[in-house]
């Protein structure tokens, strides 16, 4: 998203603050899509202006998702895991209604391999590094510490300073995103998103949640 006030581009990547910075900047223009659209279509800008995106830890992400996902209508999952062609799919098995956290790690390759032109089944380094592995954004902010980055970001473009506000926040009642997975799903989201572990440099932390019961039902 371009911001011609500040000279900036903002690379938009679903479920990292998107809407806290984009609420901010206001009348951005520009797709949520990866820095390919920008470099092509808006090369002056892409040249000349500060880039910036915010990330997630992969783990964190994925959680992130699904309970984003699950908050959708039959019809709103149905759009979202459609092309913008509106074709159906082959696989049936997510088109009528989200699957569970589990099953969707079990059929992740399945679900983002069929889903390409949907921003939210790209992998985080899609967004931002080219196939040498090269980062094509001039800062990364990061979700864990989202107030010093996105202050880096506002103090570099000349933007007033401000104490962010989270917009668009799914309550998880506190809990750390490892509740949500057994040791053999938590292998097999960072062996899915190997890419954007190594090149962010993320990994999984176990904390132990004190409510098992909400352990048991998350990763049935």
């Amino acid at each position: 998203m371009v911001s011609r006030e500040y000279e900036c581009i903002y690379i938009h990547i679903p479920k990292c603050a998107g809407t806290t910075i984009e609420t901010y900047f206001d009348n951005l223009e520009g797709w949520h899509g990866g820095f390919g659209w920008y470099e092509k279509r808006r090369k002056r800008e892409w040249a000349e202006f500060f880039k910036f995106s915010c990330v997630r830890n992969p783990w964190d992400w994925f959680v992130s998702l699904h309970r984003y996902w699950s908050r959708m209508t039959e019809a709103e999952w149905f759009h979202t895991v459609t092309n913008q062609k509106g074709k159906k799919h082959r696989q049936d098995w997510y088109n009528k209604t989200v699957p569970t956290f589990k099953v969707a790690i079990e059929k992740m390759p399945m679900l983002f391999q069929s889903t390409r032109t949907e921003t939210h089944f790209w992998r985080q380094s899609g967004f931002i590094f080219n196939d040498r592995d090269e980062l094509q954004v001039d800062y990364l902010i990061r979700i864990d510490d989202f107030n010093a980055g996105f202050r880096h970001v506002l103090e570099t473009v000349g933007a007033p300073v401000v104490e962010p506000r989270p917009m668009n926040r799914i309550e998880d009642g506190g809990h750390h995103y490892s509740a949500w997975y057994t040791d053999r799903m938590a292998k097999a989201v960072g062996e899915f998103y190997k890419r954007d572990v190594d090149l962010l440099g993320y990994e999984f932390e176990r904390v132990e949640d004190p409510n098992k019961e909400l352990y048991e039902c998350m990763t049935k």
